[in-house]
């Protein structure tokens, strides 16, 4: 089996250790920096199963209204699903939202290369609409 540049091996080894870099808070694109980048703003929600479906709906109805990207979807590490979701603010602004280190904790992460005044209002909107809606006892901001 060849495992060089092109193989279906090779785009399977590339493909692992970039979601490795991903999950690891670094990134597979261009960064020639030594140091992963880390998050400027950071919260974990605490939610039931029930409320794991209704943080997806606010998520989408957040992006929808603000017309902002959003991707994403399910994913499995050693046979325990999790979540990924990425909310493109702009080209310079990604708001993460994952619970791949614990099933019932979600943390959403503020990456950016932009200014705090220019991402700091929509990240204020969005917990405000999670706090709304699972209540502030469920939401705590991490450093």
């Amino acid at each position: 089996m060849s495992v060089g540049p092109g193989s279906v091996m090779w785009t399977r080894i590339v493909g692992v250790l970039c979601a490795g870099v991903l999950f690891s808070g670094a990134s597979c694109g261009g960064n020639t920096g030594l140091e992963s980048p880390r998050p400027l703003a950071r919260v974990q929600v605490k939610l039931t199963e029930p409320q794991q479906r209704q943080l997806f709906n606010i998520l989408m109805e957040f992006s929808d209204r603000a017309h902002f990207k959003l991707e994403g979807g399910a994913f499995s590490r050693t046979g325990r699903p999790f979540h990924l979701i990425t909310i493109h603010i702009d080209g310079q602004t990604d708001f993460q939202v994952t619970n791949f280190r614990i099933p019932n904790i979600f943390e959403l992460n503020v990456y950016s290369r932009a200014d705090e005044e220019a991402w700091r209002p929509y990240w204020s909107e969005l917990i405000s609409d999670l706090s709304s809606s699972f209540g502030p006892d469920r939401i705590s901001a991490t450093e």
